[in-house]
């Protein structure tokens, strides 16, 4: 099966629903485990299980799911989250001379400062550490139109343009449009892959090699 980006996607009672924006890869085995459908609209695209795509002929992927039951399914969701930061313990308060003079603060780990934000406030020990929550598994990698192609040696060799899938549901080649390097689009097999990520896949082979495989 081979699922091209951009790829019109249709409901099983024969509406457009969208096109494929993506494809959510297992990094460990390379499994497709969904297909992300959006329609451009600045909507999150949808998450498809790979088992719902009926048919992908080429110009059209078929899904065996109606348009309601399309958009019943999950949208792609992540945001920021942010743990509080600590803050050390109120430390003594310890008079100065004179009388109505400012309070001094004697604490060992920030030094003499003053309490109560008089003239500033006593810094958190850490920093808040900010978190980004997805409903994508953390062993779930996307791929998508555009993402860059790197050979073993750090050379950008092309972008991604589309995934062949095998019967099985894994990854079985990639078509990499040609980059500023070569001048004609390589068909990589997966085994050449050594991780997928989001926004870059690395290879396992040189420029050199990645040449000779023309698409």
């Amino acid at each position: 099966m081979k699922i091209d980006f951009g790829q019109e996607v249709q409901a099983s009672d024969g509406e457009t629903v969208g096109s494929v924006v993506g494809l959510v890869v297992n990094g460990a085995t390379f499994e497709v485990t969904r297909v992300l459908v959006g329609h451009g609209r600045g909507e999150p695209p949808r998450l498809v299980d790979v088992s719902a795509v009926r048919i992908s002929d080429g110009d059209r992927i078929t899904l065996d799911l109606s348009r309601a039951s399309f958009e019943a399914t999950g949208m792609v969701e992540s945001r920021e989250t942010a743990t509080e930061p600590r803050v050390p313990e109120f430390p003594t308060i310890i008079p100065t001379g004179g009388v109505g003079g400012p309070v001094l603060t004697d604490a060992s780990d920030t030094g003499p400062g003053y309490p109560g934000g008089d003239l500033f406030d006593i810094a958190p020990i850490d920093p808040p550490v900010v978190q980004v929550e997805s409903n994508l598994l953390f062993s779930e990698a996307v791929l998508h139109r555009g993402s860059d192609v790197v050979s073993s040696d750090g050379h950008k060799v092309g972008t991604l343009d589309e995934a062949t899938v095998g019967e099985l549901g894994i990854v079985e080649a990639l078509v990499v449009r040609a980059g500023f390097l070569f001048h004609h689009d390589l068909r990589i097999p997966v085994v050449e892959v050594a991780d997928f990520g989001t926004n870059r896949i690395h290879l396992k082979i040189t420029k050199d090699a990645a040449e000779a495989l023309r698409g």
